[in-house]
């Protein structure tokens, strides 16, 4: 090319990229979809809802799409594929997915995330979540980024220094376990258990079978709570599981507090006396001081597996309601073996306490029928209340203050009715005592 026709070219490129014309157009960012599944009723999607909204706002090349999981099934669908997709083994709502990432539950630091990776994605942009789920599922997916938060990126708290919004569930647990350790079902059971055993005259017979009793009861209890929560989980996004916790929740305390006016009488949530005395004859092989401890070991577990599971109808109510605030909360997994750890331990305190004076004093506990029927009405009054709550505002629960609000205020109420109770007693006795004085006197 002569030196005229180079220079024309030259002038020619020089002059394209000055009026602007690219060379090549560069590449713009993938729009970024972020996808919250809510359900209604939920206290958790509730808080969280107005931080999706203010991502909405502050970044409208992003697009948020909020999915009803308990209404329309196609989204509760989308919900397990993405479960799956990402691992997730406790799926609860909100949930959050955004790209590669996944957040389930509210925290303080799934919000940081949250708002920390829309940032980057508005910016940025991300591969749409549901492209990687199917992706995923077909098993073609490439190794996850060790960056990436992990799936289900909800924070797990310990259990002590728990932060103020883990406070709630911690409380509860703890007040609904204590609640549930004096139920007389299993108190008289264990009472029982321990003064055939005295008669043995051995304390550390006294020690072994009180033991061996709490160990095997409490282990099958904490497999029916856990058995529970998992149901609970799995049938979280049925719109109508939590009218039957409501249901069940409310009609197992009316029973109760049923048995405290008229104790034993029509339908009841208390070890019939048929069966208290099938579980003496059983109990009577305790007593023979004959009996090698090996043999007393195995009499007893089997003994007292048995006895568990004919309870479960007498305190299977609190922790069914447990149960649905602990998927509510959308506790990760590891705080939730600490909170089923603490409920237990929390449980078996009074029991604990028994067999310890047992083995001391060597004396039997007695469970009287007025003891009962208290326990009983403080029960079913503050399952009544747990109901109402979960039916018409289960946001009370998330607030430390407003729950235990509801537990006072079911204890003023039970004692109210205890009160009420008393006086209408006292008032019919005297009248009594007033028609028979007059009839004496008339007879006379």
């Amino acid at each position: 090319m002569s030196r005229k026709g180079t220079r024309a070219a030259t002038v020619l490129v020089i002059a394209l990229l000055c009026s602007g014309v690219p060379a090549a157009r560069a590449e713009e960012p993938q729009p970024a979809t972020l996808y919250f599944f809510v359900q209604e009723g939920c206290p958790a999607c509730a808080r969280m809802k107005p931080v999706i909204d203010d991502i909405a706002e502050s970044h409208p090349q992003l697009t948020v799409r909020t999915l009803e999981v308990g209404e329309f099934p196609e989204y509760r669908a989308m919900l397990l594929d993405a479960a799956r997709a990402f691992d997730i083994d406790r799926l609860s709502v909100p949930a959050v997915f955004m790209g590669a990432r996944a957040w389930i539950g509210y925290g303080e630091t799934s919000v940081r995330q949250i708002r920390e990776e829309a940032a980057r994605c508005a910016e940025e942009g991300c591969p749409d979540t549901f492209d990687l789920v199917a992706t995923r599922l077909d098993g073609d997916a490439p190794e996850p980024d060790a960056t990436a938060a992990p799936a289900g990126g909800a924070d797990v708290p310990r259990l002590f220094g728990v932060s103020a919004e883990e406070l709630p569930i911690v409380v509860s647990t703890a007040m609904i376990a204590f609640l549930d350790g004096f139920n007389p079902c299993s108190l008289w059971v264990l009472t029982f258990l321990l003064a055939m055993v005295m008669h043995t005259g051995s304390r550390k017979r006294v020690l072994l079978v009180g033991s061996v009793f709490l160990f095997v009861t409490a282990s099958i209890y904490g497999l029916f709570i856990v058995g529970v929560v998992q149901a609970m989980a799995l049938l979280a996004h049925v719109p109508w599981i939590r009218i039957v916790v409501v249901v069940l929740a409310l009609a197992m305390g009316a029973i109760n507090i049923k048995d405290y006016f008229a104790f034993k009488r029509g339908v009841s949530l208390t070890i019939s006396d048929e069966r208290k005395s099938t579980i003496a004859k059983r109990f009577s092989s305790l007593s023979r001081s004959t009996q090698s401890p090996g043999m007393l070991v195995l009499t007893t577990a089997g003994l007292a597996a048995g006895i568990a599971i004919i309870e479960l109808p007498c305190t299977a109510g609190l922790p069914v309601v447990w149960s649905n605030l602990v998927v509510a909360a959308a506790v990760p997994v590891g705080f939730f073996a600490l909170l089923v750890l603490l409920y237990i331990a929390i449980y078996l305190l009074i029991e604990l306490i028994l067999v310890a004076g047992a083995t001391i004093t060597f004396r039997r506990a007695v469970i009287t029928e007025r003891g009962g029927r208290a326990l009983k009405l403080l029960g079913g009054t503050i399952m009544i209340a747990l109901g109402l709550v979960l039916l018409f505002a289960p946001d009370l629960m998330e607030s430390l203050v407003s729950m235990l609000i509801v537990f006072a205020g079911a204890i003023g109420l039970s004692l109210v009715f205890a009160g009420l109770d008393g006086f209408v007693r006292r008032a019919w006795s005297r009248r009594s005592a007033r028609a028979r004085k007059e009839g004496s006197r008339e007879s006379a």
